[in-house]
């Protein structure tokens, strides 16, 4: 079915449960119908390719709901435009390939809730300024020029709906799939963020903590960031506070190991090890305050990595 090269048409063209063959085309044709549906395809099912490119103009709603496309959904160089709704409704849309690129404008409102397509190829010029992303499932992303993580998140952020995990996890696993690691536990990580906002303030202060501690079990290096900054702090504390007498032994006289600052600022915050220095030397004054911030802070990382690793803090 051609309606291409020249077709104009006004009012709502529609075909709503249409079933065709081969391809459907509407390369270069405009369609009109202000404010109202301007192509109702309501579970239109097409065997081959259905293409709105090439020039194809359409002001009002492309209603693309429930459509089963067998190969390529393109909109490739179109302009779609509806002011007071959604310009491209593809809910529970079935398609092979989705092509969303180089449109002339890109659509105010799209709505993908529920789509499912084998490859979305688009790029960022031509995301719709605001998108619902909730259910929307592609099996790979292929990109013309590569697309980085951080602006796949500033499309997520794009629903007008707010925070949703299912988008979040969707690239996530795409990424994974494709051996970008990285980029997944990026998007990961972006999720527990975005969701901490809607947190209560003590399941937010605790999600912070997570997040600085150990990037929320995807990043359990930067526990050993922390260790080694207390270590540091400790060693110069503890080596200033012996030299000015504010360490002293537990039980004078008896037969005791030297004191070495190094090895006494990592005795305090590491739990399950004794190196048999914060036993003898005991801290007075202000320095005592370090100490137990050391023992606090080694419990809370030990315990922060431990978690992570048994990856109980990557679950909602």
């Amino acid at each position: 079915m051609f309606c291409r090269a020249g077709f104009t048409a006004t009012g709502e063209v529609s075909l709503a449960g249409a079933h065709i063959g081969g391809n459907l085309e509407f390369d270069g044709a405009t369609l009109t119908n202000p404010h109202r549906r301007v192509l109702d395809a309501d579970r239109l099912t097409v065997g081959g390719d259905l293409f709105c490119r090439a020039g194809f103009a359409a002001t009002g709603e492309v209603n693309l709901l429930g459509a089963h496309i067998g190969g390529t959904l393109d909109v490739s160089e179109a302009t779609l435009t509806n002011p007071d709704g959604y310009a491209l409704d593809l809910q529970e849309l079935r398609a092979g390939v989705l092509l969303l690129r180089d449109l002339d404008e890109p659509p105010r409102l799209t709505d993908f809730t529920h789509a499912q397509v084998g490859a979305l190829v688009d790029a960022p010029a031509s995301w719709p300024r605001q998108a619902v992303l909730d259910g929307f499932v592609y099996d790979a992303l292929y990109e013309d020029h590569p697309v980085s993580a951080r602006q796949r998140l500033g499309w997520l952020a794009r629903s007008p709906r707010g925070y949703s995990p299912q988008p979040y996890e969707q690239l996530a696993e795409v990424y994974r799939r494709a051996g970008r690691d990285q980029d997944a536990r990026a998007v990961a990580i972006a999720k527990q963020r975005v969701r901490r906002r809607t947190l209560g303030l003590p399941a937010r202060l605790w999600s912070l903590l997570l997040d600085g501690l150990v990037g929320y079990g995807y990043r359990t290096w930067l526990a050993g960031l922390w260790l080694l900054a207390f270590w540091l702090v400790g060693w110069l504390a503890f080596d200033r506070a012996h030299a000015r007498q504010e360490l002293v032994l537990a039980r004078p006289g008896e037969a005791r190991p030297g004191f070495h600052g190094a090895v006494y600022a990592l005795d305090t915050p590491l739990p399950v090890v004794d190196l048999r220095q914060q036993a003898v030397w005991i801290p007075r004054g202000g320095v005592q305050w370090w100490a137990w911030a050391s023992i606090l802070a080694g419990w809370v990382l030990t315990t922060a990595v431990v978690a992570a690793l048994t990856g109980m803090l990557k679950r909602d």
